[in-house]
């Protein structure tokens, strides 16, 4: 069935690949056009809300980009050119926003971009460590919290 529908494995990972960026863009970014007449730390804050819930519901989506990562090669290529240059575009012009209105502190974009994505990833990737260690992630609560805490460290209030 997998190939009569996909062609291939790797046609297959590909239509994976890019549902899991659909889902991120539906579920994190695109709700964002909604809410133009918020402040940019308002808009900063619900995105980052609904992206720890997107992680926590989808941690396979940060797996998949370690494990792409590590292996290199032509799938992370292609991913990169298909999705995850344009994100980083994307979120640099917010980042720099922010910046802008002294409301994170001055750093290289790409640093920002990669200490706010690992930040709001690694307790779902690491799930089940964090599990055994008795913390609650993975609860509304604890997503909550855990976006809320990411909040407190990124913004200057």
């Amino acid at each position: 069935m997998i190939t009569y529908h996909f062609g291939t494995k790797d046609q297959l990972w590909r239509e994976a690949v890019r549902d899991m960026f659909r889902h991120i863009r539906n579920e994190v970014f695109d709700p964002l056009d909604q809410e133009r007449h918020a402040t940019v730390a308002e808009r900063f804050a619900s995105m980052t809300r609904r992206y720890a819930a997107y992680c926590a519901r989808h941690p396979e989506h940060a797996r998949i980009t370690i494990q792409e990562t590590i292996r290199g090669g032509e799938r992370l290529e292609w991913m990169v050119q298909e999705f995850v240059k344009a994100d980083h575009e994307s979120a640099d012009n917010w980042l720099q926003d922010l910046m802008d209105e002294g409301l994170v502190p001055e750093m290289p974009l790409e640093s920002l971009l990669y200490i706010y994505v690992g930040m709001m990833q690694l307790p779902f990737v690491l799930a089940k460590e964090a599990q055994a260690l008795g913390y609650d992630f993975s609860s509304d609560a604890g997503i909550a919290r855990h976006a809320d805490s990411v909040l407190k460290l990124m913004l200057r209030k």
